[in-house]
């Protein structure tokens, strides 16, 4: 009788603790204002359905025929600094590898000439800005950090050492 009964209750405990769990939404207050913070999913209202409202702030059309005058032919990779200035990393440079447009997308200058010279690049992988907004680009082809000013004046480049050829690198 007891064996007949644990065969029954356990499996009843079990599909129980395996059931769906309550949605858990702490609530706290800060500054009189109450933050839900949910830890599953989306807080829900109860009658009122979702959603996700998207505007358009800026479009640039790398397509158009000044663009392409430009010498801007392949878009690599891009980033924004402090003041929303947009610099984009042309993965194809016929001259330019850098482009900078303003928040409004109009064109402001390129930088960052193709070759092998002080503050020229071969290929480039990322773009990022320091703390004064100057543009840091690493090339890995000829393994050098650039610096250039937001102006795309040439402030420093460091050379890197190529760690795969050597032993005991770990690489």
């Amino acid at each position: 009788m007891k064996k007949g009964l644990l065969e029954c209750v356990l499996p009843l405990m079990f599909l129980s603790a395996c059931g769906p769990k309550a949605q858990r939404v702490e609530r706290i207050f800060e500054n009189d204002v109450e933050v839900v913070i949910n830890h599953l999913e989306p807080y829900k209202v109860k009658g009122e359905t979702a959603t996700l409202d998207l505007e358009k702030e800026l479009s640039i059309d790398f397509s158009r025929e000044d663009m392409a005058k430009l010498g801007l032919a392949d878009i690599y990779n891009f980033n924004v600094d402090s003041r929303a200035n947009i610099y984009v990393l042309n993965g194809k440079p016929v001259e330019y590898f850098i482009f900078a447009f303003d928040g409004k997308g109009h064109f402001l200058k390129s930088f960052g000439k193709k070759g092998q010279g002080p503050g020229e690049l071969q290929w480039t992988l990322s773009i990022a800005f320091d703390s004064q907004d100057n543009v840091i680009v690493v090339d890995p082809g000829i393994r050098k950090n650039v610096v250039f000013d937001s102006q795309g004046n040439l402030i420093s480049e460091t050379a890197y050492p190529n760690l795969c050829g050597q032993r005991g690198s770990g690489l």
